[in-house]
């Protein structure tokens, strides 16, 4: 995002002798700014301070210096600034906080996509283990406290305070006069600075509350500097107040709400002018550049297809026929449903491909179904028709409840197993279909749950593969699949190789993740989900839920009496692209937890170990049974890295008493790995509670 900063404070030094400077860069430099260059710029430059050495220098200058008012010796002095550093990803800059003998107080590197440092006693020390690619904006404020000792000079990157607090570096005067921009000779050759939003204020000032207020104002989800939707525009809080203006009232009013046009994209300023609430003329401003992308219909675009059912089908595409039946939305669940009731009559959908898909020599289909009958006999079919809708097919699909997913073999409705597990009732499976005539013969790949099927297949019939035309979803026309019924949901077509397939992979991967980045079954949720609301390359998502169990935030509330169902519904957006991520879960009822007291990597004695080569590896449990109640079981797992080591179930310790100790010991493998403490480990109890216990070797369970 490009964002520029504008003041309507210039240096000023106040009566109580608190001062505050706040540079736009936007004007021409003041006296108190100095510049040296000799093989590159310093100066001011399209409302930012811009650096830059040669690539090619090896001697002279880059660096500017502001320099303060007067010095400051007391209190609390906060510095801070935005920056982004590019060019050569080799070299670095620095920036130092220095007195009137040019000693620092100060003295920070940062390093062109690297980590940023500050200087100490015996060389630079590592302020984040956070690696900042070049082009990143860092927002950087460093504090002073003139009477904290050791702990004088802190640091803050992106908000976050450096857990390295360091006393005055070299200063003896232990007085800020200047703030200095440098390119280090022969160790920033070809690179680039930009700085803006520059601050230099005391701590407990209004000054203090309006700088932290414009710091504060987060549009982090259009960090592409991109908006589709209406944008939520902070007004203040106790301290300050936040008056929005905007560049185009039509396109982005001053409330956020965004019109985009159908024709173009448009440009658009959005300026937030923080002011004191207790001073109203102590005020800075701050601008967000964004690009408000034209409006395109959400489920069409050149290169895609996407119905994820949410509205009524488009008459032009879709074709529904049904007699002692039903084929339509399913309001509740926003899904496409098929039912077939009776012998001779109808129960399918299709809907024809548009246009631009047509010839094309790669297209790729996706969707996702759950087989929803109460017996298993009725056969669902997929099938790739030609325009002729005849019963000649590119690719036919079947699928039954306790059967498997396959595919017709050529010359027969006969066929060739793609997933051999038997398929659950009222559970969602993903399908993708890859249809590439790239190659001779042209052929056809599946992917299922997001797993490559082994089975490649050539084109059924003796048909032009050009005529391909619709998608068709059908329960034949036999008695046997009286009583079948299907639910279709996020039906896709698109070019593989665009932004479309980007999303649609982002969503159809999707996986719900609890606070610690830890993966969940849908079927069991226990704890607070993490849902992010942006993603890079992807765009932003909007999150709800039909179940006061799962909010919209993730919070997961348990019933004690009674599990509970949800549906969690993520919209996705992205430059006219729109997408959901839908997910079918369950909150198990809340009936006390079994407590495991004790683990560790151990060898077959029971003694501890962190050597994984030749010698047996052991998971030694202590468990203990602390309800009343019988357990189906638990389920161990052991991972190193993302490979399984052990998956096993275990209930014999049910045997025990109540708050009696059960020990268990779980051989892992004889194999090589690099670190025991890579080793991570859960307890699933019921299938439903999912608990880390472990991340290191000998940790206690928690």
């Amino acid at each position: 995002m490009s964002v520029c900063i504008v003041s309507s404070i210039s240096s000023m030094v106040f009566a109580n002798s608190e001062w505050y400077y706040d540079e736009d860069f936007s004007q021409s430099p003041s006296s108190s700014w100095e510049f040296a260059y000799s093989s590159g710029v310093s100066r001011f430059y399209e409302g930012k301070l811009e650096i830059e050495r040669s690539a090619d220098s090896t001697g002279g200058t880059a660096n500017a210096t502001y320099n303060f008012p007067a010095a400051v010796g007391d209190g609390v002095l906060v510095v801070e600034f935005r920056i982004v550093l590019g060019g050569n990803t080799t070299k670095n800059m620095q920036v130092a906080i220095r007195d009137s003998a040019n000693k620092a107080l100060a003295l920070y590197r940062f390093n062109v996509n690297n980590k940023i440092y500050v200087r100490v006693t015996s060389g630079y020390s590592e302020l984040s283990s956070t690696q900042f690619p070049a082009g990143t904006e860092i927002h950087f404020k460093s504090v002073i406290d003139f009477n904290g000792g050791n702990e004088a000079v802190r640091t803050y990157i992106d908000g976050v305070e450096s857990n390295l607090k360091c006393p005055i570096y070299e200063s003896t005067l232990k007085q800020a006069s200047k703030v200095y921009f440098n390119l280090p000779l022969n160790d920033s050759n070809g690179v680039t600075v930009k700085v803006d939003d520059f601050k230099i204020y005391k701590a407990g000032t209004e000054f203090e509350k309006v700088a932290n207020a414009s710091a504060a104002i987060d549009l982090s989800h259009f960090s592409s500097g991109i908006a589709v939707d209406n944008i939520d525009l902070p007004t203040g809080d106790e301290n300050v107040n936040i008056a929005w203006t905007s560049s185009d009232e039509s396109v982005i009013s001053s409330s956020g709400a965004v019109t985009r046009s159908t024709i173009e994209d448009k440009t658009v300023t959005l300026t937030a002018n923080i002011s004191s609430k207790i001073s109203p003329d102590v005020v800075t401003k701050r601008e967000f550049v964004l690009l408000v992308k034209k409006l395109v219909p959400l489920s069409k675009g050149p290169d895609w297809y996407f119905e994820t059912f949410a509205d009524d089908f488009i008459a032009s595409d879709w074709t529904l026929n049904y007699g002692g039946g039903f084929v339509g939305v399913d309001e509740s669940s926003e899904t496409l449903s098929i039912l077939r009731t009776s012998d001779g009559s109808q129960a399918n959908a299709y809907f024809i491909i548009p246009t631009q898909f047509k010839n094309l020599d790669k297209i790729a289909i996706e969707y996702r179904f759950a087989l929803q009958s109460n017996i298993e006999s009725p056969e669902f079919q997929v099938s790739l028709v030609d325009s002729q809708f005849s019963n000649t097919a590119f690719y036919r699909y079947f699928a039954k409840i306790n059967g498997v997913f396959s595919v017709r073999n050529t010359g027969g409705e006969s066929g060739s197993t793609l997933i051999g597990k038997a398929l659950e009732k009222d559970k969602f499976y993903h399908v993708k279909t890859i249809i590439d005539k790239t190659v001779n013969p042209p052929t056809v790949l599946t992917y299922f749950d997001g797993n490559k099927v082994p089975v490649v297949k050539t084109f059924l019939d003796t048909i032009d593969s050009s005529t391909f035309e619709r998608i068709y979803f059908n329960f034949p026309d036999a008695a046997a699949n009286n009583g079948g019924k299907v639910a279709i949901d996020d039906v896709k077509v698109y070019v593989p190789g665009t932004p479309a397939q980007q999303m649609a992979d982002f969503t159809s991967s999707f996986v719900l993740k609890d606070t610690n980045n830890y993966p969940l079954s849908v079927s069991n949720i226990t704890k607070n989900l993490t849902l992010p609301t942006y993603i890079d390359e992807i765009g932003s998502i909007e999150w709800e839920s039909d179940s006061p169990a799962v909010q919209p935030d993730g919070t997961v509330t348990r019933s004690t009496e009674k599990e509970q169902k949800f549906t969690l519904v993520g919209t996705v957006k992205s430059e006219g692209i729109k997408d959901e991520i839908k997910i079918y879960g369950v909150v198990p009822a809340d009936k006390g937890e079994l407590n495991y007291l004790d683990f560790m990597l151990t060898d077959e004695n029971y003694n501890a170990t962190s050597i994984l080569g030749n010698e047996d590896l052991y998971l030694s449990l202590r468990l203990r049974n602390d309800t009343n109640q019988e357990e189906e079981g638990i389920i161990v797992t052991a991972f190193y890295d993302n490979s399984m080591l052990l998956d096993v179930k275990m209930t014999e310790y049910n045997a025990a008493a109540k708050d009696s100790d059960y020990f268990k010991q779980l051989k892992i493998s004889k194999e090589e790995f690099g670190d025991a403490s890579a080793v991570r480990c859960f307890i699933i109890k019921d299938y439903q509670t999912l608990k880390p216990i472990v991340n290191v070797v000998g940790a206690q369970a928690q």
